[in-house]
């Protein structure tokens, strides 16, 4: 029999998940094996897709790395409805808050012991009638000010004009006590066929930069580029926006973008359905700096787009990975995460949760253990990474791996990161 965890704490037994111990046990021993013969796995691999943008001549990490998940920080941020995409931030005083979606609303929820507990989370973006709030990000501005970004969504089957999907942002200037009324960033189209999906952002300097995907201007095809606008007033009013990648006949879609320390290039994953088969795969799409971003789009073909794994890690052409996340370590290393059905023999929405480690320049990317290990009864979708500091990233998602009722809860754990010298 399997053990629930209760809510915001941390299990004494990696014991939670929902198919029988000893499949969990096995699947914890193909991983500490793994460890054992070599799954130390470097972060200057050489190799590089061909077309990949030449980034390599700054690299100078010369240290093997890896990550080390601690079953012991595994905890339920929240589990009591249905739940997706959550987002962590840091907050004021050592606070984190996470954000997230359940039933047609953006929800935040705090901790003040550094994850280990969470607060009751209260709604900061309900539905407006029909049209869900859904998928949203967070970004700090300064003190005590925070800004959400989110995604409306009509009904499914909408014939209704006046219900739009659209990007909408909110502003709390009191550390999320109070949050203003909406702000629309973009409106897209009310069909499915129109749709915007997933904002993100990010500051550089006085601007805020928000990406998302976008088919609203597609309309004789299903493609889906990747669009851009900027903010200089703190999100109270956005730029019209440019298309910063788009390959024709493809969807690409889900940015990350981050601006890479020391070089100040930008590295933007996203899930590119058009690089190897037709099932997304993670790419990069690269940029010399921040003021190259709009200046034209980054092609199928472009040697800006690269694959982000390297070669022996590739997924097959039937194999699935969407759903990208980026982070950069204090220290230089990059970290993706995406969803996954590798190995797994399920579709995509049966997908799980991977980990993989690249250099400073969000190159070779080297797979690494699963933050969230369970077979294919179980999921974990539309997940995300957090820095907590230099030696420590944390893992977001929502599964149904780690309870009896199947509900798609919130879940974190925290991975050690693990250095050698090469």
């Amino acid at each position: 029999m399997s053990q629930e965890l209760s809510s915001g704490t941390a299990p004494h037994k990696p014991y939670s998940l929902r198919f029988p111990r000893p499949a969990y046990h096995k699947m914890q021993y193909v991983v500490m094996l793994t460890l054992l013969i070599g799954s130390v796995f470097s972060c200057t691999d050489p190799g590089k897709k061909e077309g990949a943008q030449d980034l390599s001549e700054d690299s100078n990490l010369s240290v093997k790395t890896r990550i080390v998940w601690d079953d012991t920080t595994l905890t339920r941020i929240y589990g009591q409805t249905p739940s997706f995409y959550p987002r962590m931030s840091a907050g004021r005083d050592g606070d984190l808050l996470t954000v997230f979606e359940s039933e047609g609303a953006i929800l935040l929820t705090r901790s003040r012991d550094d994850g280990a507990t969470w607060s009751p989370p209260v709604t900061i973006a309900p539905p407006d009638g029909e049209v869900q709030s859904t998928v949203p990000d967070i970004l700090r501005l300064g003190d005590n000010e925070l800004l959400v970004a989110y995604n409306t969504r009509p009904p499914r089957d909408n014939r209704d004009e006046n219900l739009r999907f659209g990007i909408q942002v909110i502003k709390s200037g009191d550390e999320g006590e109070t949050w203003s009324d909406p702000v629309t960033v973009y409106e897209g189209g009310f069909e499915w066929t129109r749709g915007v999906w997933e904002p993100f952002m990010m500051k550089h300097n006085d601007e805020i930069l928000l990406f998302f995907a976008n088919e609203h201007p597609y309309s004789d095809s299903h493609d889906q580029e990747i669009s851009m606008t900027r903010s200089t007033d703190r999100g109270e009013s956005w730029s019209d926006p440019v298309t910063v990648s788009y390959r024709e006949g493809s969807r690409d879609g889900m940015p990350v973008p981050v601006i890479l320390r020391e070089s100040g290039r930008v590295a933007v994953a996203i899930e590119d359905n058009g690089m190897h088969g037709n099932e997304f795969k993670p790419a990069i799409i690269g940029f010399r700096s921040v003021d190259e971003l709009g200046s034209g789009y980054v092609g199928g073909d472009s040697a800006q787009r690269w694959r982000a794994l390297k070669e022996e890690d590739q997924l097959e052409e039937d194999e699935y990975g969407g759903a990208p996340f980026l982070v950069q370590l204090p220290g230089g290393e990059t970290i993706l995460s995406f969803q996954t059905t590798k190995g797994r023999e399920v579709p995509w929405s049966r997908s799980t949760m991977a980990v993989a480690v690249g250099n400073e320049n969000a190159e070779s990317f080297s797979l690494m253990p699963e933050p969230f290990p369970m077979d294919s009864s179980s999921v974990a979708l539309w997940g995300s990474l957090f820095i907590k500091n230099d030696s420590t990233v944390t893992a977001l998602t929502s599964t149904d791996g780690f309870n009896e009722r199947g509900v798609r809860e919130i879940v974190s754990i925290n991975g050690m990161i693990r250095r050698s010298e090469r």
